[in-house]
């Protein structure tokens, strides 16, 4: 059948698919894992293709019908599930999660199906802290609730601020199916993926538990050879559990798109108080963003060994689904924006310049927020200036608001912004869920190494964590040794002065800052702060290991 003009910018379809093509063809490999990808346009199907291998265990290449695990793509149908519920009259959107789970006695059961939907319950994320405490050591079922029931403190209160939460997720797929009475996963299926013909689509909970027809999730080693991804729980659920396909996810797509399915965009992307003027904004597990001018509504997802990209542009109807099993080099979201600009490039405004840093020099450091307990670095990347958190290596963009200040616009840090202090070069004010803070700068007259070794060495102990820390010096080199019921994580411990230290990345990922509380020149234990886990306490219980 002979290509036709489409509504985008005057190409054929052949146009477009050639386009795709030569952005997908460097994963074109047969000795590394891939990706598959679908676009539409409305309800026509104008893309779908798989490169690279499925498994590279048994030879199978990827295809659009490949089953792969799409992330944190998950959490809008989990969102979706639970406003269905909510129009059944069985799940109430403005009431504490603790009325459907009843273990939650403390301050985690606070939080609304509504705040948790839209990461703003407050509470700590237990995969984050999982991670700190024990590692990449997988955390069977039932650890989460136990987590939340056992807490005595929070990130912050509920409604206050906006900080990405994986736990709250998780809460809420328990949630769901006691409101239901009937499994989360059989919901979705029934719900959601059958109606509209997902029969290759899933939640499946575990990596641990070998599922016919799922693609392998590939994490490249050091010595060019591969290792199975396998998620860190056993209860991938609301925040993380779908096994999806291109073709699946543009089939729900389109429902979203044209509102046939269950729910539509509108209803998922309805913006929360106090974002009706704001142009980007977290929504019911949906991301809401501008990119070079237009809107897109969108949300990643990750997984150990895959990473994944949903978006679609509203106001022309175009659907983006990437999905890989950890194709080296692959990032879905900028593959899925490349596909943007191949098939909207007339219609797009310039990008927006980066930051350079020579115009934000005084602002060019590292800063220390003793409110939060948390260290900034602002730094020049090339002549771009980017944010990292405690000296991560990974920095991230920045943007420059209507009243000059700097802001940090992923969905993870919505509400962080920094400006210049008046009177001093040494000191930013920061703003977070609408608190404010003196940042003061870290100089290398403060960052010496301390000398209070006999102090910081000993034991420590965590009630919210239910872990233990062990802090040890060898020739002035600290190492921490993290230890719950579930594992063991180690890190380096770098001391800043005498009450900061750097400490991590633990299981390679989380990087944090420990803050220890000296009374009468005696540690009495330290406060853990990473980028989702705040006011972690740890009292030390002996001065020796």
């Amino acid at each position: 059948m002979e290509s036709t003009d489409l509504p985008l910018a005057g190409r054929t379809e052949a146009e477009l698919a050639a386009r795709f093509d030569a952005i997908l063809a460097q994963f074109k490999q047969t000795d590394a894992p891939g990706l598959a990808v679908g676009v539409s346009l409305g309800q026509q199907l104008l893309y779908r293709r798989g490169v690279g291998m499925a498994s590279l265990e048994s030879r199978l290449a990827i295809s659009p019908s490949t089953r792969m695990r799409i992330g944190s793509i998950t959490k809008h149908f989990t969102a979706a599930l639970a406003l269905l519920l909510c129009r059944d009259g069985k799940l109430n959107l403005d009431i504490p999660v603790r009325h459907h789970i009843p273990e939650l006695v403390g301050p985690a059961g606070n939080s609304t199906i509504r705040e948790l939907m839209l990461h703003r319950g407050g509470s700590r994320c237990h995969l984050d802290v999982g991670m700190i405490c024990h590692g990449l050591t997988p955390s069977p079922v039932g650890t989460a609730v136990k987590f939340y029931a056992r807490q005595q403190d929070v990130n912050f209160q509920p409604g206050q601020a906006m900080l990405y939460n994986n736990g709250g997720y998780l809460l809420l797929s328990v949630a769901i199916e006691r409101a239901a009475g009937e499994a989360y996963e059989r919901l979705l299926e029934r719900r959601l993926f059958h109606p509209l013909g997902m029969y290759d689509t899933q939640s499946i909970p575990t990596d641990y538990v070998i599922t016919p027809g799922i693609a392998t999730m590939h994490v490249e080693a050091e010595d060019r050879k591969w290792r199975r991804g396998l998620f860190v729980s056993e209860e991938l659920r609301g925040g993380g559990g779908i096994v999806s396909t291109a073709d699946d996810m543009l089939r729900w797509m389109r429902a979203l798109d044209c509102g046939n399915g269950p729910v539509d965009w509108g209803t998922l992307t309805a913006p929360p108080e106090g974002a009706h003027e704001a142009s980007e904004y977290y929504a019911f597990g949906l991301q809401v963003s501008d990119y070079r001018g237009i809107r897109t509504i969108s949300h990643s997802g990750g997984v150990i060994g895959g990473s994944a990209q949903m978006i679609t542009v509203p106001s022309h109807h175009l659907n983006i689904i990437v999905i890989s099993n950890g194709a080296p080099t692959c990032d879905p979201s900028d593959l899925a924006e490349k596909m943007i600009d191949a098939a909207l490039s007339e219609q797009l405004s310039d990008r927006y310049p980066p930051i350079a840093s020579k115009s934000y020099q005084s602002m060019v450091g590292d800063w220390w927020d003793s409110n939060e307990g948390m260290i900034y670095n602002l730094r020049s990347d090339e002549g771009t200036l980017k944010l990292h958190a405690f000296d991560s290596a990974l920095g991230v963009d920045l943007k420059v608001t209507t009243s000059g200040d700097l802001c940090h616009s992923e969905s993870g840090f919505r509400d962080l912004t920094f400006s210049p202090h008046q009177d001093s070069n040494d000191e930013l004010v920061a703003s977070f869920g609408g608190r404010t803070s003196k940042l003061k700068r870290l100089t290398s007259k403060s960052c010496r190494p301390p000398n209070c070794d006999d102090a910081i060495i000993g034991r420590y102990y965590s009630q919210d964590a239910d872990a233990f820390a062990a802090i040890s010096s060898d020739c002035g080199h600290f190492k921490i040794v993290l230890t719950d019921d579930i594992g063991v994580s180690t890190s380096e411990l770098r001391p800043l002065n005498n009450v900061i230290a750097y400490a991590g990345p633990f299981s390679g990922l989380i990087s944090c800052a420990l803050t220890f509380d000296i009374q009468e020149s005696r540690v009495r234990g330290f406060v853990l702060n990473s980028v989702r886990t705040r006011h972690l306490r740890f009292e030390k219980i002996s001065e020796t290991l």
